[in-house]
């Protein structure tokens, strides 16, 4: 017998209910399952029916991609209390001529016909080795004209100039800038190595890209710590007055919480966090702006495939670039030939077995990264109770736009009246 987890919404004469695999949503009469048990077990007709549909349709997630995060330089022109990266004790940054990197590039693609290539930028700050960036793809370019190449990064958004958005522009770049809250705390707490005023810096480029750069895939990463909770409704609102809404939509806000150490100043208790994305979840999505269609903690991440690796600027292969300058965790380094397989750089953790779990497809274990912050080594994150909530909140939202619901979402009330609708289900067939 076969199983599939589905999230499923209890309305007053139907059912709409959302594989979790592959977020297909569908509506059915109510007679159709029996939501009395937490396991429903299908007949033969209806089972024809879901598969007309194609609601079992699998997705094969990251297996066809070849995944490269490259960390330009590991300087930063900003010193934030919670990054990673204060503990970093040499800077170091890729020579505009060395060619490592491109080989080895090169060698795993040539190695893999039928992958696709995802290439991410990131650092320290990025920007600040933007000569590199543009020899790299360029080189893919000319080398690889017939491969489809998926190029990101991440950058804080302060060093941008139109130059490198014309070229991020032409190349399809996914782009991930982040705010701190409030343009108050964000200064305070985003401070510049030699300019104070980072937010608005940050501000005015989100509007450039939106306005002049359509071919940048933009997400705006919203920090959310135990110092800065208060501080971001004020800057949902602050956002809201300072971007119209035709251009709300073209791009995705996201909250993510600090990894610090519990006994940082930062780190907000678990408890705590419900309640509080709940009301930054129902503010942003009435100020409306574009919300992610699903919550994923970890999922296929690099540090858990056979696929992807993180490549450091002295040549150093790593599975996880939140581990930079952690010399336990370098599991190769780059040579003159650059023959080495990304496939023979394993795994530090292996993707979670646990498939009856209602949130698998949206975790396969998290992210170690989050439990390696917690206790000082690698380990499956499990917090199914965090996913679990915010996707039933972005699952009322999205049922609210197409108008499926019983009532409309006006208040905070309204959102908890029909998020205790939405429930987790297993089909059995």
């Amino acid at each position: 017998m076969k199983t599939s987890i589905f999230k499923y919404y209890n309305g007053s004469k139907s059912i709409l209910i959302k594989n979790l695999k592959n977020f297909c949503i569908i509506e059915v009469d109510k007679n159709f399952l029996n939501l009395d048990k937490q396991e429903t077990i299908i007949t033969n007709e209806n089972l024809k029916k879901l598969n007309s549909l194609d609601f079992f349709e699998t997705i094969n997630q990251n297996e066809e991609i070849l995944d490269f995060v490259i960390v330009t330089n590991t300087d930063c022109n900003l010193k934030c209390s919670y990054c990673y990266e204060s503990g970093i004790k040499k800077y170091e940054k890729i020579n505009i001529n060395d060619e490592q990197i491109f080989n080895f590039i090169q060698y795993n693609i040539s190695k893999y016909p039928s992958k696709n290539v995802s290439v991410e930028f990131t650092g320290g700050e990025p920007i600040n080795n933007f000569e590199y960036i543009y020899k790299l793809v360029n080189l893919l370019k000319i080398n690889f004209p017939d491969r489809k190449f998926k190029y990101s990064i991440i950058t804080n958004g302060t060093l941008i100039e139109k130059e490198h958005l014309n070229f991020f522009d032409l190349n399809n770049f996914s782009m991930q800038l982040s705010l701190d809250g409030s343009k108050k705390f964000h200064n305070n707490e985003r401070k510049g190595k030699d300019f104070f005023n980072t937010y608005d810096l940050i501000l005015n480029n989100i509007k450039l890209i939106l306005r002049e750069f359509s071919s940048i895939n933009l997400s705006v990463r919203i920090n959310v710590s135990n110092k800065n909770s208060d501080s971001i409704i004020n800057l949902i609102e602050e956002l809201n007055n300072a971007i119209i809404p035709v251009y709300r939509s073209k791009f995705f806000l996201y909250f993510d919480f600090v990894d610090v150490p519990q006994k940082d100043v930062n780190y907000i208790v678990e408890n705590e966090k419900y309640d509080l994305l709940m009301k930054l979840y129902f503010s942003l999505y009435k100020s409306g702006f574009e919300l992610s269609g699903e919550y994923v903690i970890g999922g296929n991440c690099m540090i858990k495939n056979n696929n992807s690796v993180t490549i450091l600027p002295n040549g150093d292969l790593i599975k996880c670039y939140s581990l930079v300058d952690n010399e336990n965790y370098v599991e190769n380094k780059l040579s003159e030939n650059c023959k080495i397989d990304i496939a023979d750089i394993n795994p530090l953790v292996t993707i979670c077995n646990n498939y009856g779990c209602s949130m698998y497809y949206l975790c396969k274990g998290g992210c170690p990264y989050k439990e390696y912050v917690k206790i000082g080594s690698l380990n499956k994150y499990c917090n199914p109770k965090l996913i679990e909530m915010v996707n039933k909140i972005l699952f009322v939202f999205k049922l609210n736009n197409y108008g499926l619901l019983s009532k409309n979402i006006d208040s905070i009330d309204d959102l908890i009246e029909e998020y205790n609708n939405v429930q987790i289900h297993k089909i059995c067939f």
